[in-house]
């Protein structure tokens, strides 16, 4: 019979209440990428598997998981693997018609333009994901990528 542990210390114990050995796989497999609101559930399903508390039917969280955007096939790969959040790509939204102004966010609801010399564009608050210059009807607007060394 085998067994899969993460930790070897759980595995140790395991194998010498049976009598039993330790393996090491290699080669393991790289972590499933996945947005904030994947991970989020696949934890929730992942937490309801392993404590036995199902207070979701595990077909209810694949559901979610398909409305997101996921295969079931992924999630039971990510399940199996692992995963990590995605970064979001972040971009500082141009105004237009004005060569240095750029938006920033004020609360959620309200965003203003404002030069760049007085806007850090390194500031969170500068810099938006898709969603947010979506929700902000920024759209038509022009957008720079944030690169790495911004961030």
């Amino acid at each position: 019979m085998a067994m899969l542990f993460d930790d070897e210390i759980d595995a140790s114990h395991y194998a010498e209440s049976f009598k039993g050995r330790v393996t090491e796989l290699v080669g393991k497999t790289k972590p499933i990428m996945v947005s904030q609101e994947v991970s989020d559930i696949l934890t929730e399903l992942n937490s309801e598997i392993r404590t036995g508390q199902m207070k979701h039917m595990a077909w209810q969280l694949l559901a979610n998981l398909d409305d997101a955007g996921m295969a079931v096939e992924d999630a039971y790969k990510a399940l199996a693997n692992g995963w990590e959040i995605r970064k979001e790509t972040l971009y500082n939204v141009k105004v237009p018609h004005a060569a240095t102004s750029y938006y920033k966010k004020f609360s959620p609801d309200l965003c203003d333009a404002g030069d760049k010399f007085r806007i850090d564009l390194d500031e969170d608050l500068a810099q938006f994901t898709e969603a947010e210059i979506e929700h902000y009807g920024l759209q038509d607007c022009e957008k720079e990528k944030v690169t790495d060394d911004e961030q």
